[in-house]
């Protein structure tokens, strides 16, 4: 299994260039999903939302497949979350995941708000550690997929609170 997502996120450092296969040794490849999201269609988008908490980053996720149908992913039941260094050394940042819309106005979370949301918090506060994250990577609730993502150059490093980053994969 590591050596499956160290080969994918190589993939990922080599070519900059979003996700073009699913780590390999990943168990439930061929796994049921919703039906409007085809396992072998599938373009996972996730990006930074607006947070009720100023020490807690939002990811927000919607999956359009490339005929055009669309559904959410419930990033409040992602597993395996990790974040990793360019070198893909395992970065121990502390995070607490919570359900999706725990604590959350949605009235107000971001204009274009289509939840499910998940929150990530660091105790660190605002001024702690700096986290030098490249790449991340989950399991997807359903499928049972495991995938990974170049976190955004734009916005490393990230201190403290994750911020509110966006990561944008896509499975295969």
């Amino acid at each position: 299994m590591q050596s499956g997502l160290r080969r994918g996120l190589v993939a990922i450092a080599a070519t900059g260039a979003l996700l073009t296969s699913v780590v390999a040794g990943v168990a439930g490849a061929d796994a049921a999903v919703p039906p409007d999201c085809p396992a072998d269609d599938l373009k996972i988008q996730v990006w930074r939302g607006h947070s009720p908490s100023p020490s807690r980053a939002m990811f927000v996720a919607r999956v359009n497949t490339r005929s055009g149908a669309e559904c959410l992913v419930d990033l409040g039941a992602v597993t395996d979350l990790k974040f990793y260094t360019s070198d893909l050394e395992v970065l121990p940042v502390p995070v607490t995941q919570y359900p999706p819309q725990d604590d959350a106005d949605t009235k107000h979370v971001t204009d274009d708000f289509l939840g499910p949301v998940v929150y990530f918090w660091s105790p660190t506060g605002t001024g702690g550690t700096t986290y030098p994250v490249a790449h991340v990577s989950f399991r997807l609730p359903v499928s049972g997929k495991q995938v990974a993502a170049p976190w955004p150059a734009s916005d490393a490093p990230v201190r403290g609170p994750l911020g509110v980053n966006a990561l944008m994969a896509g499975v295969s």
